[in-house]
């Protein structure tokens, strides 16, 4: 129901749901600024006029960056025209992750989907799961587990998530803090958020023991909410580096990256290893 082709009544239609939540969207305006941004974003040219709110919030956080790298202006996730660019990152993104990872394509003669199931998959954690639609995707994909999906709870996309959770039959939780065994981590255009990425997902295995991560993180693409360098240790890297660093701590920490048919390599497939014996254990 939710991967399925979107059109721009379903553009329409979320509006008037972002509008239930919020008065202060403009549905007309939210409309022409999602549009443009799709278009820009595609590589066509648009007007920038057309695109003044998502240019507005992009300014304030890339100027607050500026001003202070380490402590940026978060409130831009809080403004309601925020929403179109969270619409954007499901339409192009999540949405395309969550039908690739079910061809059989994906793993060379199985789905991922299927290599999980498989393997036992019962639990599945949407971290900063937007909106809801791909933690209820989840759902559909994967009836018999439990979903989880997590955000700011005093967001408005948390408020619209757990009415989604509500008739979807998925949990919303503030963070990933209250659960300490999960199957699958699912990470959509999310680590790069996090100014510390790699000690986040370091928490995150230390709390949830994931036997999986679906990952698709962009470090070094501008975006609202995106930041020019991370922190790591007492260190501070560019994007391309702590990408780097970030997929070889995994693999310190006994996750293989598995190589699939999806485009890219998008999302990336992490699966713990499984050790017969103890010297293999330690290598």
């Amino acid at each position: 129901m939710y991967i399925d082709k979107i059109t721009k009544q379903d553009l329409k239609e979320y509006i008037s749901f972002c509008c239930e939540y919020n008065s202060k969207i403009d549905p007309d305006l939210a409309y022409i600024n999602t549009v443009t941004y799709f278009k820009q974003h595609s590589g066509k040219k648009v007007n920038s006029n057309d695109m003044q709110e998502i240019n507005r919030l992009f300014d304030q956080w890339y100027k607050s960056l500026e001003k202070n790298s380490q402590e940026p202006d978060y409130s831009v996730y809080a403004d309601p025209y925020y929403m179109f660019e969270v619409w954007l990152s499901w339409v192009n993104y999540s949405r395309r992750y969550l039908k690739d990872i079910q061809k059989p394509k994906s793993l060379f003669g199985t789905s991922i989907a299927d290599d999980m199931r498989n393997d036992g998959l019962n639990s599945i954690l949407d971290l900063g799961c937007g909106f809801g639609y791909t933690t209820a995707s989840f759902k559909e994909i994967f009836p018999d587990c439990s979903v989880y999906g997590t955000n700011f709870e005093d967001s408005l996309q948390f408020k619209m998530s757990k009415d989604i959770g509500i008739s979807n039959d998925f949990t919303m939780l503030p963070n990933h803090k209250s659960i300490t065994e999960i199957d699958l981590i699912f990470a959509s255009e999310y680590f790069e958020h996090i100014i510390n990425p790699i000690e986040h997902v370091e928490d995150i295995i230390d709390t949830c023991n994931p036997k999986y991560f679906l990952i698709a993180s962009t470090f070094n693409q501008p975006a609202i909410g995106h930041f020019n360098q991370y922190n790591h240790g007492n260190f501070i890297f560019d994007g391309k580096t702590v990408s780097s660093k970030f997929n070889d701590y995994l693999r310190s920490r006994g996750y293989e990256r598995i190589e699939t048919g999806c485009w890219n390599n998008r999302p990336n497939y992490w699966k713990k290893k499984k050790y017969n014996t103890l010297s293999e254990f330690i290598g």
